[in-house]
């Protein structure tokens, strides 16, 4: 090794260091691309799954919330005598009382 030139030396030590910082960057993507597999297959694996739990969940709620209506606005149900607006939606008239108008003077 004391034979060769600095320059020599010098092109051996940078290559070297290139077969590093290569071997390195190698590493770190195949690190990166197993991580990527691990994430997917938690997502796969449990967050469908309480995704799909969540949905069932709410369309529970949804059960009940409609069930319950029902039953307050049965006629024969006890609960009807508590609940006492009206069960239909009023047709929207032309003019409606709050209503602004516009003067055409503008």
């Amino acid at each position: 090794m004391n034979n060769l030139k600095i320059s020599t030396r010098l092109i051996i030590l940078i290559g070297m260091l290139s077969a590093l910082l290569i071997g390195n960057g190698a590493m770190g993507l195949f690190g990166i691309s197993k991580s990527n597999d691990a994430i997917k297959t938690v997502h796969d694996e449990a967050m469908l799954p309480a995704l799909m739990a969540d949905e069932v969940v709410q369309r529970i709620l949804q059960n009940q919330t409609q069930l319950l209506r029902a039953f307050q606005h049965a006629p024969d149900s006890p609960l009807a005598a508590l609940h006492d607006h009206p069960t239909t939606i009023p047709r929207p008239s032309h003019e409606h009382p709050h209503r602004c108008h516009r003067s055409s003077h503008g």
